[in-house]
C-alpha cells in the first residue's frame, strides 16, 4: 500500500477526505461502471480500483483525466 497524502486531498477539496473515496462517488452518482470510467479516462480498471480504494494516488494526467471524464468542475 502506498503512502496516502492528505496535504493534496485538502488542496483538492479543501477537507481531509480521501480522492478515492470522492472519485467512487462521483463515479457511482452518475451511474458509471468502472469499465465505463476506465474507457472514458485510457486507465485500466485495476488502476481505477485501486485509486479508488486508497491503494494509489494518481499523477496530475491521470487526475485531469478523472476529473475530464467525471465532470467535475474546478476553481481556476
Amino acid at each position: 500500500m502506498t503512502e496516502e497524502f492528505p496535504e493534496r486531498d485538502e488542496m483538492i477539496y479543501g477537507e481531509s477526505v480521501p480522492l478515492g473515496q470522492k472519485i467512487h462517488e462521483r463515479r457511482v452518482s452518475l451511474r458509471l461502471s468502472l469499465g465505463e470510467t476506465a474507457e472514458a479516462t485510457g486507465l485500466k480498471e485495476a488502476d481505477l480500483r485501486q485509486i479508488e480504494g486508497g491503494d494509489f494516488t494518481p499523477g496530475d494526467a491521470r487526475v485531469k483525466a478523472l476529473i475530464d471524464a467525471l465532470n467535475v468542475k474546478t476553481e481556476e
